[in-house]
């Protein structure tokens, strides 16, 4: 299934370098199969076309996070909102990043928009955001 949904996302990048969705479509699938490095160039690429591309920020900050590269992360996690404040993906990262940062209120304060904002679809995630609400740590 990958090959060829890469082979479909780089050949609509050829005939429409300009749909920064596209990129970030790519970047993906790249994601998927362990490539982090050519997600991180074209995801990079998507928001040189769109600085707009909320959904390339979110991204990169899940690529820097796992580097351990957490202001990096928190910089683009933090553009996605300044984009798409109802982003609850965003939200939902910075969590975790803030904490990792030992900003603790910031991550608080995430926890409370994601709880307002995540469909019921998101159960698990939401019954986590709650406990960290309620002052205990989740292992």
């Amino acid at each position: 299934m990958f090959p060829e949904a890469e082979a479909a996302y780089i050949s609509a990048i050829k005939s429409n370098a300009r749909d920064s969705r596209v990129y970030v479509n790519l970047a993906q699938v790249y994601l998927e199969t362990g490539r982090s490095d050519e997600a991180e160039t074209i995801l990079k690429a998507a928001i040189k076309l769109n600085p707009r591309e909320f959904r390339a920020h979110n991204l990169l900050g899940n690529i820097y996070h796992d580097r351990k590269s957490y202001n990096a992360a928190r910089y683009h996690y933090r553009n996605a909102l300044a984009i798409e404040p109802t982003y609850y993906e965003a939200h939902w990262n910075l969590i975790a990043t803030c904490f990792m940062l030992n900003r603790d209120e910031e991550a608080l304060e995430h926890c409370r928009r994601y709880i307002e904002l995540a469909p019921e679809s998101e159960a698990t995630n939401l019954r986590r955001a709650k406990i960290y609400l309620s002052g205990q740590r989740i292992e």
